[in-house]
């Protein structure tokens, strides 16, 4: 039944898609500080976090860009920067996340922080220009730590490197920050209940658990439920609800690195951590502590681990320099770690071709990720935090 929705989904997708009318749309601006002949890269951002080619805008003298294009319908992009000197661009950011309806979006920023811009036109007008102007002034000043620790990573400056690694770190659990967040998540609160848009049905269709997709579907009107993200939102919670705690774990059959066949029916009897991780820094950063999890609790936990790509970790592995250094982080000593897992059950996605399900089955969409499940197979807590997880666990079974 999963996979039936999944499909639908496509061809939900696909239908729309059909039958929309052709848009045109304008992208201009300017990027202060980029060269003559930079690139951005637009590629379109899938519900599932999957990529597909979108087009390239070539940077103009001073910084300027201009664009005009056609797309199907309303889409949402992630632009990435690609400098002609190649030099790198420090970010914690992946790209500029934008959403290009019909009509003029204009794209305002620096090279500093070119993943943090600020946006206009399309359906960045009014309240919600103001409220991601709030919110990336905010992450700007997480991002210049992103960048001061990368400075003192290259310098080798041990005490840069934890002073800025702990600001990072915990910028979202000060005080201050705290108080930022909790107005910012007022500001779209009023926003989405007072004037939904499309920027709202593309939230709900993209972004969040099942709890926040429901809340945010049901402030659209009955146009935005009907429209291109509307409709994708609609099917996405209703593949989410399967997956939800108190649901029976979907059954699966894999075949593990060691080569052995497992099932569900297999970690009858003992907790299962579902454990979902990859090239990422949350999942060099958490993979030690699933791994100290897992040894202090062998008799009552079972590990399920699942990479997409063992062979890319592994090819990670292999280009990264002795003492070469990520977030104050040993990479090739955090790869090795990664690779030699103390758990039984590791399934490598690209590993078998019965592999290459269980990532939707189980709506595995970010890096890293987590199921609890009971010994009887039932979902008890799931999410993207190994602490909260099981803290919902422990109070729910």
């Amino acid at each position: 039944m999963k996979k039936l929705l999944v499909t639908v989904i496509a061809l939900t997708a696909m239908s729309l898609a059909t039958n929309a009318q052709t848009q045109k749309f304008k992208l201009v601006g300017q990027i202060v500080g980029t060269q003559k002949g930079d690139t951005l890269r637009f590629e379109k951002i899938n519900i599932d976090y999957t990529t597909e080619p979108g087009f390239d805008v070539i940077i103009g003298k001073n910084g300027a860009l201009k664009y005009n294009g056609e797309q199907e319908h309303i889409q949402y992009y992630g632009a990435t920067y690609l400098p002609v000197d190649k030099t790198i661009v420090y970010s914690d950011k992946r790209w500029i996340n934008i959403l290009v309806s019909e009509g003029t979006t204009n794209i305002q920023g620096t090279r500093e922080n070119i993943y943090y811009p600020t946006l206009k036109g399309g359906v960045y007008d009014g309240e919600l220009q103001e409220l991601l102007a709030l919110e990336n002034s905010f992450f700007r000043i997480r991002n210049g730590y992103n960048v001061a620790l990368e400075t003192a990573t290259a310098n080798n400056d041990t005490l840069k490197i934890k002073e800025y690694r702990d600001l990072f770190n915990n910028f979202y659990y000060v005080p201050s920050s705290l108080e930022t967040i909790g107005e910012i998540k007022k500001l779209k609160a009023a926003y989405h209940n007072e004037t939904p848009s499309e920027y709202t049905a593309h939230i709900a269709a993209i972004y969040g658990e099942y709890d926040e997709k429901v809340e945010m579907y049901a402030k659209l009107t009955p146009e935005l439920k009907e429209s291109y993200y509307g409709k994708l939102a609609e099917q996405g919670i209703a593949t989410l609800a399967l997956t939800q705690p108190g649901q029976m774990a979907p059954e699966f059959t894999l075949l593990t690195t060691k080569g052995d066949t497992i099932t569900l029916e297999t970690f009858k009897g003992k907790d299962l951590l579902v454990y979902h991780f990859g090239l990422c820094p949350g999942s060099m950063q958490i993979d030690e502590h699933v791994a100290g999890l897992f040894n202090r609790n062998k008799d009552s936990l079972n590990v399920l681990s699942f990479v997409k790509s063992k062979a890319d970790l592994q090819a990670a592995h292999d280009r990264a320099p002795a003492g070469a250094m990520l977030y104050g982080m040993d990479m090739k000593a955090k790869f090795s770690g990664m690779l030699n897992h103390p758990w039984q059950h590791e399934v490598d996605g690209q590993g078998a071709s019965i592999n290459e399900t269980f990532e939707d089955d189980y709506v595995l969409k970010g890096l890293p990720y987590f199921y609890m499940i009971s010994p009887e197979g039932k979902i008890i807590s799931k999410g993207y935090s190994l602490q909260q997880v099981l803290k919902e666990y422990n109070l729910r079974k």
